[in-house]
């Protein structure tokens, strides 16, 4: 694009949409151009959900970050670049990415035969595959930068924001793990992260002989892969929790 204008964003929009479909919900940063006017029309006419990421966290489009270095690296030699990436076999079995769109094989200058340019459909064992490989990169990549399981915040609940500084409520969650929180100074977005439950709101309705309730443990593993160990005395059994 020459020009990044909200009305040239919403045109190129509109084309991968004739190209591939309305998608269900489309997630961007928090440009100009997305939260416009103009886009929330155009999202409201073509009935899909618009979310934007939390500002301060990149990582909530990280799909999009991450297509955008790839496309840079590409893009050095578009053409030649862009037909071997579509072309080049997966590790998880599917033969390249133009057969996962086309059920065939492009043509390219390295010889094939014809039998190999036939339509091949994934089978129920390849996306079982899939799913298993990506559930290890999950387990990989929250291990090793250690993501936590955070509880969610309810409406009303009173929190402190790092990057502001200062104390605010949590109006509702506008997406998955991404909050409206009203403070003095306004109201902002943000990723769950970058929220702090504040103890006072865990220990208004006690007793000034009551002990203060000790903050809940994050797990340092992801809630998809993470098991929670319990040991009932009682029974002197210990308990897994899948």
């Amino acid at each position: 694009m020459k020009q990044t204008t909200a009305d040239e964003v919403v045109v190129q929009t509109k084309s991968i949409f004739a190209r591939h479909g309305i998608p269900k919900i489309v997630v961007s940063d928090n440009g100009p151009q997305y939260s416009s006017k103009k886009y929330g029309e155009f999202a409201d006419n073509y009935d899909f959900q618009h979310i934007t990421a939390s500002p301060y966290h990149p990582q909530s489009n990280g799909e999009a970050e991450r297509a955008i270095g790839t496309l840079k690296n590409l893009l050095k030699d578009p053409y030649s670049t862009l037909l071997a990436h579509r072309t080049t076999p997966l590790s998880i079995g599917y033969n390249s990415p133009a057969q996962l769109l086309m059920n065939r094989r492009l043509r390219t200058n390295v010889p094939v035969t014809r039998e190999m340019r036939e339509p091949n459909i994934p089978t129920a064992s390849l996306r079982t595959k899939e799913r298993t490989l990506r559930a290890k990169q999950t387990y990989t990549f929250d291990k090793h930068y250690g993501v936590r399981d955070v509880p969610p915040l309810d409406s009303g609940t009173l929190v402190w924001m790092p990057d502001r500084e200062c104390e605010g409520m949590v109006r509702e969650e506008v997406a998955t793990r991404s909050y409206t929180v009203d403070t003095q100074e306004g109201t902002y977005c943000r990723n769950r992260r970058n929220l702090i439950e504040t103890p006072r709101d865990r220990g208004d309705d006690k007793g000034d002989d009551s002990e203060p309730e000790q903050p809940n443990r994050t797990i340092q593993r992801s809630h998809r892969e993470r098991e929670v160990d319990r040991f009932d005395p009682s029974q002197g059994i210990e308990l897994i929790e899948n």
